[in-house]
């Protein structure tokens, strides 16, 4: 089974990507209307447009590169790859599993139900003392955890296996 976590934030990467677009025809529609055939100054909305619509196309991707990765549960193992295909972190499922359920807001979105497997025991923080301080999901290992949307399909493939919940 595949879990591309990328898709979870499929939303704002098409929401920047069009915002970015938008830019980068923009500045050159603009630049097109305003040449007056002078120099380097007829084109210096080009040259600021073009990287900031690059910048804001890329802005979901510079937030959120750590969690968009891509889960393989196959078997008997549960895979991390980062976006770019780098094997992140590996749990062997027919060994002892520590894990725990947590819930994830994601902007404009209802919570939503995700599971942090490990074969080593680890610390889930639920409680938050103020706003500022981090939540797991933004803040575990990822070389020790793998952590992913639990569902039907997730919750079957967890079952074999020792499992011991975690704190």
């Amino acid at each position: 089974m595949k879990i591309k976590m990328w898709k979870l934030y499929l939303d704002a990467i098409i929401c920047f990507s069009v915002l970015g677009i938008c830019m980068i025809i923009g500045s050159v529609v603009y630049t097109a209307l305003q040449y007056t055939g002078g120099g380097a100054d007829d084109f210096f909305m080009i040259f600021i447009g073009v990287p900031m619509g690059l910048l804001i196309a890329a802005f979901p991707f510079m937030l959120n590169y750590r969690n968009m990765t891509r889960i393989l549960i196959a078997d008997g193992r549960c895979t991390a790859y980062s976006l770019l295909g780098k094997k992140i972190c590996e749990v062997d499922l027919n060994k002892t599993i520590y894990r725990t359920d947590f819930y994830v807001r994601f902007r404009y979105k209802p919570e939503r139900k995700f599971v942090a497997v490990s074969n080593e025991p680890f610390i889930c923080e639920r409680r938050q003392k103020s706003l500022f301080e981090k939540k797991f999901y933004a803040t575990y290992d990822r070389k020790k955890v793998i952590v992913f949307p639990y569902d039907q399909k997730a919750a079957s493939l967890l079952r074999s296996g020792d499992s011991r919940k975690n704190r």
